[in-house]
């Protein structure tokens, strides 16, 4: 599948097979319908936001109602026509967690309750869920 990579940052690896990486810049010329997919890496950094035009995300929009795959990550969706694009609309800043990691709350798959799940970088995103929680963020000392 053909994919355009748009990211506020340089990509550290070689787009391989059909991928092809831009700057997040570009989103306002590349013609997105020659995508099977689209992938939108915003910036890492605490003290920064990734903001879409409302240009981009009508364009990404339409994109999407016409078949197109869309998948967006550190991308701020504070305003109405963003989140109503991605679906959700977060409620809380990034934040920056050291003492604390994701763990299990029961034992799952082989892993004691308690076990640690970590992945490179510090922060921790995401959305509240109102369902049955596997994970619970706690103090790790």
């Amino acid at each position: 599948m053909k994919t355009a990579v748009f990211s506020a940052e340089p990509l550290h690896y070689k787009p391989a097979g059909e991928m092809k990486a831009f700057p997040l810049e570009k989103l306002d010329s590349e013609p997105l319908e020659s995508y099977g997919a689209v992938l939108l890496i915003g910036t890492t950094k605490l003290e920064e936001e990734t903001v879409l035009s409302h240009e981009n995300v009508t364009r990404l929009w339409n994109y999407v109602e016409s078949g197109g795959k869309l998948y967006a990550e550190a991308v701020s969706a504070f305003d109405f026509p963003t989140s109503r694009l991605f679906g959700w609309k977060l409620d809380f800043p990034k934040t920056r967690r050291t003492l604390e990691k994701l763990r299990l709350t029961e034992p799952r798959n082989g892993l004691p309750a308690g076990s640690l799940l970590e992945w490179e970088g510090s922060m921790a995103a995401g959305f509240p869920i109102y369902t049955e929680s596997w994970l619970e963020f706690g103090p790790c000392l």
